[in-house]
């Protein structure tokens, strides 16, 4: 009985240090959205265009991102289209108001269906392969969506776009300062990072991630595999439709040379830099990506020699370079 007493005393312990491990965690998790939201604050704080702009590309991005980490974090798929998902949604608000006078504050819903219908379209692609050959057949729906962009001139505007999308109107007043763009690109942001949080936690998300861990254990289990991935790429699409219209209600204008294969690649390195599955840790990937353009925009050569290095580093991941064990020769 007295070499018990031990024993009690080192599982008491071990339960009191993993009740402490959950409650830091838990706190952890709380302070994440309000310290995101101070950090959204501060380029309010700071009396420059310049800096507007490029956070409010950063939050733009950011919510192009989140859409990616859904089909990719969550459900393990891994997709080279996402910037033609964007592309829908901005064409669809850039078509709407400029060439049909729709209010430009109703074309956001109207942008984050379509694009979520070209997403669960994408996703049908997803029910037949998988792995690389859904990066190639996804890779080739992407460039189908850009000849889609440049080759419908009577609605799209062909190479030229559409230059003149009006801006957005707040009770009389035209939002044209870079401070008032970039806040309703972080409230966006912010919604969406709540949207992202509930869904990660939810039984749909669960589901989503047992996808990902193992399609035939997944539907052993009772899960819809095909059902939840078209599901999956569809709210991506609503996300990077929302993103879409954020940018071409900004900028006021759409132009088919954004939404490439170069920006399906940059959307895949802001969120496999963090880590596929971290919500918060993609913000920062998707904040690297946009400074890190700023800073390279005056040298167009080191520009391409970085996006080089990203879309060499997408394949080297695919193909587990990064996580491999490397051992010396004997």
């Amino acid at each position: 009985m007295e070499g018990s007493r031990p024993l009690e005393v080192a599982q008491q312990l071990r339960w009191f240090a993993a009740a402490r491990l959950r409650r830091h965690a838990r706190l952890r998790r709380h302070a994440r959205l309000p310290t995101l939201v101070v950090l959204l604050v501060l380029p309010l704080l700071i009396p420059s265009a310049h800096v507007a702009s490029v956070a409010r590309t950063a939050a733009t991005y950011g919510v192009l991102a989140l859409g990616y980490a859904v089909v990719l974090g969550l459900c393990g798929q891994f997709t080279m289209a996402h910037a033609a998902l964007f592309g829908v949604g901005a064409y669809a608000a850039g078509i709407l108001a400029a060439n049909l006078g729709v209010d430009p504050w109703l074309t956001l819903p109207v942008a984050i269906v379509l694009a979520a219908i070209a997403g669960a379209v994408l996703g049908l692609s997803a029910l037949r392969v998988a792995g690389d050959l859904l990066a190639i057949v996804t890779l080739a729906a992407g460039q189908l969506a850009q000849l889609v962009f440049v080759g419908w001139t009577p609605v799209t505007g062909g190479n030229a776009g559409i230059p003149d999308v009006p801006a957005l109107r707040l009770g009389g007043h035209l939002l044209i300062e870079e401070h008032e763009l970039y806040l309703l690109a972080a409230l966006v942001l912010v919604l969406a990072v709540v949207c992202l949080d509930r869904l990660k936690g939810s039984g749909f998300g669960l589901a989503l991630q047992s996808i990902r861990e193992d399609e035939v254990l997944a539907a052993a289990n009772g899960v819809a595999v095909g059902g939840h991935k078209l599901i999956a790429f569809a709210l991506s699409g609503a996300f990077a439709g929302a993103a879409g219209w954020l940018e071409a209600t900004a900028i006021g204008a759409v132009s088919p040379t954004t939404y490439d294969v170069v920006l399906s690649v940059l959307v895949a390195v802001m969120v496999l830099l963090a880590g596929a599955g971290r919500v918060y840790a993609v913000l920062a990937g998707a904040a690297f990506v946009a400074v890190l353009q700023d800073l390279l925009s005056s040298l167009p050569l080191v520009e391409t020699g970085a996006i080089g290095a990203a879309i060499v580093a997408v394949i080297m991941w695919r193909s587990g370079v990064f996580t491999r064990r490397w051992r010396p020769a004997l």
